[in-house]
């Protein structure tokens, strides 16, 4: 063995000076026990470590926490002879206190009688470059994968939108398409008009919220309305939140205006019960939701308008015969159920193609709708009015027994003939038939309407302008 502790083969390979300091550079270390000999490596050494001066203890310290208790292990292994060969790869703070991830291998040439190690040799890389290259590819791969994902969400929230007229179950929808791209506990979306604010839809439905939040004038949600563009606002844990008890314990919170064809329809607003949750990254996404809300808003309006039209009559904005046959019938059953009386009073303005005759048929447009203002001011606001066809007008009393509607046809009589027609110059009477029942017992809505009818028309044989009640 030469005077320095060398190994003859290495003494051999080190002529000329360079071996070791080759090896070293490839992060080659070493250490003979029987001879004293180590050599530390070139990585170690530019992270300002000698993990062979230093303890096991000591060294270990220096070990990331989530690597620590592999990297035990191991060494206990090689140290009790369970293996002599290994391969590790770890991090460990440098001496400059910044992480580095490092790739270790070696064997145990040669142990003791005991079975200690008595030489060793291995390999040390610092890989940190190459991990920093594959978590970005990583990062990389993961952002890919979640603008996919969001591309997804949208376009299937979109279906939805455009797949259901409920437009709370489609709200519903579209938020949870949205929860895993933005990291919100609680989703409420408004419905703007009139300066006021309507709730229509929220998210997730067991919190759900009765009635609408009150939003006092400093909440930050009228500051998205008049400038109509998102906002984050962060609430420090004493503020009073301007919601009061039903947003109790949120503290992050997104305002995105929900602007159709340059509209605002509403609001969607999102909610964390921690600070600093939202960030700007999260503010595209919610938008992109919010566009869909904010179509689906705009549907909603439309098919409601739709449905008004095909539901009123377009001259007196009565129910038409159609809508009336559907919400009667519905009416019924229901009173049906509870064992509630019902009523139905039919009335056919006397003479109405004479009026026609005579003063054409504008004027008898302009008498049908004078006298739907005349029933409508003798009705309650639960009765249900319907222009059945003609002159004809129907009004169904719910929970009315048979002596209160008769009440009621001779009040509208009444009002009728003493009511003054613009132009006409002279009374407008009707016929009023009258037909109550238990709701259970009455049958069909066409059967109401039948004894009704019969009633009516006796009123027109027995000389008009009167009220009759079925038999």
């Amino acid at each position: 063995m030469p005077k320095d502790g060398m190994p003859l083969f290495a003494e051999k390979f080190n002529e000329d000076g360079k071996l070791i300091e080759c090896l070293k550079g490839l992060g080659f270390f070493a250490l003979d026990i029987e001879s004293g000999w180590s050599q530390r490596s070139a990585v170690m050494e530019e992270l300002g470590h000698d993990p062979l001066r230093l303890s096991a203890e000591a060294f270990e310290a220096l070990i990331h926490s989530k690597d620590r208790a592999r990297m035990r292990s191991l060494r206990l292994r090689i140290r009790s002879g369970g293996t002599d060969e290994f391969s590790a790869t770890y991090r460990i703070l440098s001496a400059r206190g910044d992480w580095h991830w490092i790739k270790s291998r070696g064997i145990a040439l040669k142990r003791t009688p005991e079975g200690a190690i008595s030489r060793l040799i291995g390999v040390e890389e610092d890989i940190t470059a190459d991990k920093k290259a594959e978590e970005d590819l990583q990062s990389e791969i993961v952002e890919a994968d979640q603008q996919f994902g969001l591309a997804e969400a949208l376009r299937a929230a979109g279906l939805a939108a455009t797949a259901s007229l409920d437009v709370s179950a489609t709200i519903t929808n579209v938020l949870q398409q949205a929860q895993p791209f933005i990291p919100f506990r609680m989703a409420v979306v408004y419905a703007y008009s009139a300066d006021a604010l309507d709730l229509v839809g929220n998210y997730p439905g067991e919190r759900a919220i009765i009635g609408t939040p009150s939003h006092g004038p400093s909440s930050p949600i009228w500051d998205v309305i008049s400038m109509k563009s998102p906002r984050i606002v962060d609430f420090s844990p004493d503020l009073q939140l301007p919601q009061g008890e039903a947003f109790k314990g949120f503290r992050s919170w997104i305002g995105i205006p929900l602007i159709h064809r340059r509209e605002l329809l509403g609001v969607l607003e999102l909610w964390n019960t921690e600070v600093d949750e939202f960030r700007s990254e999260h503010l595209w996404p919610a938008m992109a939701f919010g566009d869909i809300l904010a179509v689906e808003l705009s549907a909603e309006g439309k098919y409601h308008e739709l449905m008004i039209e095909a539901s009123t009559d377009p001259l007196t904005g009565l129910l038409t015969r159609r809508s009336f046959a559907r919400l009667g019938s519905k009416m019924l059953a229901s009173l049906a159920d509870q064992g509630q009386p019902i009523a139905l009073i039919l009335a056919d303005i006397d003479h109405f193609k004479v009026f026609n005759d005579r003063f054409g048929h504008l004027k008898g447009d302009d008498i049908l709708r004078e006298m739907v203002d005349v029933l409508k001011k003798g009705v309650r606001r639960e009765d249900i009015l319907c222009r059945f066809g003609g002159g004809e007008m129907i009004a169904l009393l719910p929970n009315t027994i048979e002596t209160v509607a008769l009440d009621v046809a001779r009040r509208l009589r009444t009002n009728l003939e003493s009511h003054s027609f613009a132009g006409i110059g002279q009374a407008v009477t009707a016929s009023f038939g009258v037909a109550s029942c238990r709701a259970i017992d009455c049958g069909s809505l066409d059967d109401l309407i039948g004894m009704a009818d019969r009633a009516m028309y006796r009123a027109k044989e027995e000389g008009r302008n009167r009220v009759i009640l079925s038999e």
